[in-house]
C-alpha cells in the first residue's frame, strides 16, 4: 500500500472507549445500509441524534440498536464503532448483542443468523465474551492501519498480520461460490457465536486490498475521529456527517460572525 499526502493532520487516538458520552438533539441524518459486497442497499432517516451515534430503537417489541454508518464501507464503518468525541470517547460495541445488531444493519449477517446468535450468546456468553474481545482487537489492528494511511506512513507489520490472521480464520468456515462472480460465502445458518466475525474479517482486507486508500480521510471538525472514504470528485468532504460535525461547524461560523458584527454595529 502507498503512502499518500493527507489532507489533514490524523488526530492521536484516544484510548478511553468505555468514557460515556451525552446525548444531543441535532437535525435529522441518515443511515444507511449495506449489502454482502458492500454496495449501499437502503437508506432510512431518523429524527433524533446521540453523541455516541447510537440509538436505542423499538422495533418489533424489542429493542434494537441503529448505528450511523457514514464510512462509505463495512470495514470503516466498523473502526467507526467507538463513538462520541474525544477525549470523551464512547465504546458502541459494549456488548456482544451490540455487534450482532451492527452486522445485521451493515448487512453483514441477516436478520435470521442474528436472532440465532443472539439465542446462542445467552445460552454461551462466555464464548460470546471471547468474539467480542476478538472483534475489539480487530478493530484496533484495522484503526492502527488506517490512520497509519492517514499519517502517510506505514502501518506496523503486527497489525498487518493480526488482519490476516483474523482473515485466515475466517477462510476456513466459507465456501468459494459462484453468482456474478466468485466469491466467499459464509453459512448463514451457523450458530458459531464468531460467525459474525466473519464477514467482518473479509471486509476489513478488502478495504485494504481493493480499495483507493487515498479517499480516506478523517472528520475535520477538531474532536471528532470518525473516518470516512471521500468519494467526492475534488476529495473536498470535510465532515464525517454533514447533518452533525457539519452542520455544527457552520453554526460555529455563523455565530462567530454574528459576534464579530455585533461591535460593529454598536459603534455606527
Amino acid at each position: 500500500m502507498a503512502p499518500h499526502t493527507p489532507h489533514k493532520q490524523p488526530k492521536a487516538a484516544n484510548p478511553a472507549y468505555a468514557a460515556r458520552g451525552r446525548a444531543v438533539t441535532v437535525p435529522p441524518f441518515t443511515t444507511q445500509r449495506y449489502g454482502p459486497q458492500g454496495l449501499s442497499l437502503v437508506t432510512t432517516t431518523r429524527g433524533c441524534y446521540a453523541q455516541t451515534h447510537r440509538l436505542p430503537v423499538s422495533m418489533g417489541g424489542r429493542s434494537k440498536v441503529t448505528f450511523k454508518l457514514i464510512g462509505g464501507h463495512p470495514a470503516v464503518d466498523f473502526v467507526n464503532t467507538v463513538g462520541g468525541f474525544e477525549p470523551a470517547l464512547v465504546e458502541l460495541l459494549p456488548g456482544y448483542a451490540d455487534l450482532v445488531a451492527w452486522a445485521e444493519q451493515a448487512g453483514l449477517i441477516t436478520d435470521d443468523h442474528a436472532a440465532r446468535l443472539r439465542r446462542v450468546a445467552e445460552c454461551e456468553p462466555g464464548a460470546a465474551a471471547a468474539t467480542l474481545s476478538a472483534a475489539r482487537r480487530l478493530r484496533a489492528d484495522l484503526d492502527a492501519v488506517i490512520r497509519a494511511e492517514l499519517a502517510g506512513g506505514a502501518p506496523a507489520e503486527d497489525h498487518l498480520e493480526a488482519i490476516r490472521d483474523a482473515y485466515l480464520a475466517a477462510l476456513a468456515h466459507a465456501r468459494l461460490t459462484r453468482r456474478s462472480a466468485y466469491g466467499w460465502q459464509w453459512p448463514a445458518s451457523s450458530a458459531d457465536p464468531d460467525s459474525v466475525l466473519w464477514p467482518v474479517a473479509r471486509q476489513a482486507v478488502d478495504l485494504l486490498s481493493m480499495t483507493d486508500l487515498t479517499r480516506l480521510a478523517e472528520c475535520s471538525t477538531v474532536n471528532c475521529r470518525w473516518i470516512y472514504l471521500d468519494r467526492t470528485k475534488n476529495h473536498n468532504r470535510r465532515w464525517c456527517s454533514d447533518d452533525t460535525c457539519g452542520a455544527s461547524a457552520r453554526m460555529r461560523r455563523y455565530r462567530a460572525t454574528q459576534r464579530h458584527r455585533a461591535p460593529a454595529a454598536r459603534s455606527e
